[in-house]
């Protein structure tokens, strides 16, 4: 673009908007220049896939900046950061969109403008809620993030109550059942299973301790879905452990 095409933007009050989103407090560092100064800031995120904004006067357009984060053991998944230059307080374009890592920068204009929902996610194991005896156990994915569950396993410790048990495992919006998977084999009275789910490429035997629920592959879970248990002939004094998830998960403002 030849020189002085832009003075119509330049001549208004510039500024760059810094959004993110991030599953801790992270510090957040831009750097770089413009024609007519340095440009430097640190932006501040929020935990639990909040928001965050705060914006940059600047006086001429940026030709460079990178965008990366002051922390260690930052993955990608755990902060999404979008700049855009803004001329009075209207956006004018995109620089940069992406997760920041501490393995390095990211950089405008050379960078990728990406969604929070493309490519891979932050593979994490999450820990769910143990339930009092006779309760089901219920996990929902929490608002602000997508989820593709992996793989989920806890027990079942059942009582002398002499009937078999199944248990399901079930998906739902927050409303309807969108998926009902059931165990490939029972439960007898006063025994201890776990239950595993997955995806299998194949139909897995039970053993003595360990009962097994094909999962779907590739199962995206938006926020506010729930999984869920639901056991046939459940009775008061069962009792299931705390779940343990596998799940990939994206930030999704």
């Amino acid at each position: 673009m030849p020189p002085g095409d832009l003075k119509w933007i330049e001549s208004q009050k510039l500024d760059l908007l810094i959004e993110s989103f991030a599953t801790a407090v992270l510090t957040v560092q831009l750097r770089g220049f413009s024609a007519a100064s340095v440009i430097s800031a640190s932006h501040v995120t929020t935990s639990d896939f909040v928001l965050a904004s705060s914006t940059l006067p600047i006086s001429r357009i940026p030709e460079f900046l990178t965008v990366q984060t002051l922390d260690t053991s930052v993955s990608r998944g755990q902060c999404y950061v979008k700049v855009t230059l803004r001329a009075d307080g209207h956006p004018v374009a995109l620089l940069f969109a992406g997760y920041v890592t501490d393995a390095g920068s990211q950089i405008f204009p050379n960078g990728k403008i990406e969604s929070s929902i493309e490519g891979p996610g932050l593979m994490r194991v999450f820990a769910g809620t143990n339930p009092a005896a006779g309760v089901e156990i219920s996990e929902t994915v929490p608002v602000g993030v997508r989820w593709r569950l992996a793989s989920m396993r806890f027990a079942l410790v059942t009582d002398a109550t002499v009937i078999t048990r199944v248990v399901h495992l079930t998906i739902d919006d927050g409303t309807t059942v969108l998926l009902n998977l059931v165990s490939l084999s029972g439960q007898a009275a006063s025994s201890t299973r776990n239950q595993n789910v997955a995806e299998y490429g194949y139909g897995p035997v039970a053993g003595l301790l360990e009962n097994y629920l094909p999962l779907p592959a590739g199962l995206m879970l938006l926020a506010g879905f729930r999984i869920r248990t639901v056991t046939d002939e459940f009775v008061a004094g069962d009792n299931l452990s705390a779940p343990t998830l596998l799940i990939e998960q994206w930030i999704e403002p």
